[in-house]
């Protein structure tokens, strides 16, 4: 009976230290997810037709298409954003505020495209602070407000 005893002993020492590694494995797992969401890539295309805000935690932004942001609507690009324009364009009918904010703007040379920031004859753009690959990427056409509140950094000359 003695050995019986042990054994059972023994058992419950191993059920619950494979109980305990287990919770301590799934705990410090759950502590690596948040870190991992925090970077992801966001995708981008189309029409902003709703006020829309994109945040450091989804950077960076990668245009798949152009977008356009809507008369009357808004777009606010988070201090700390990247956005990769991959030769696709940013065109400005409503409101765009960009604080901070880093611009890839591509030319594809076999192509002849280029992306551009088009602030249209509606549209409102505030740059606060931003880095752009090149200034000449930005586009004001007549009757389109735009506010500088710090030089526009080159990233490339």
């Amino acid at each position: 009976m003695k050995n019986l005893h042990a054994k059972r002993n023994s058992d419950a020492f191993h059920s619950n230290l494979t109980y305990y590694a287990f919770l301590w494995i799934f705990s410090f797992t759950l502590l690596l997810i948040p870190a991992g969401i925090a970077g992801a890539e966001t995708f981008v295309s189309g029409t902003i037709s709703t006020d829309t805000i994109w945040l450091a935690s989804g950077s960076p932004y990668t245009l798949t298409g152009d977008i356009t942001v809507a008369a009357e609507t808004s777009l606010t690009i988070d201090s700390g954003v990247t956005v990769n324009m991959n030769v696709y364009n940013i065109d400005i009918e409503g409101t765009f505020h960009a604080t901070g904010t880093t611009f890839h703007l591509a030319r594809s040379e076999t192509e002849g495209n280029l992306s551009m920031i088009i602030i249209k004859a509606s549209g409102r753009a505030n740059f606060d602070n931003i880095t752009a690959d090149g200034k000449d990427y930005i586009i004001v056409q007549a009757g389109a407000t735009i506010n500088v509140s710090a030089p526009v950094k080159k990233l490339i000359e």
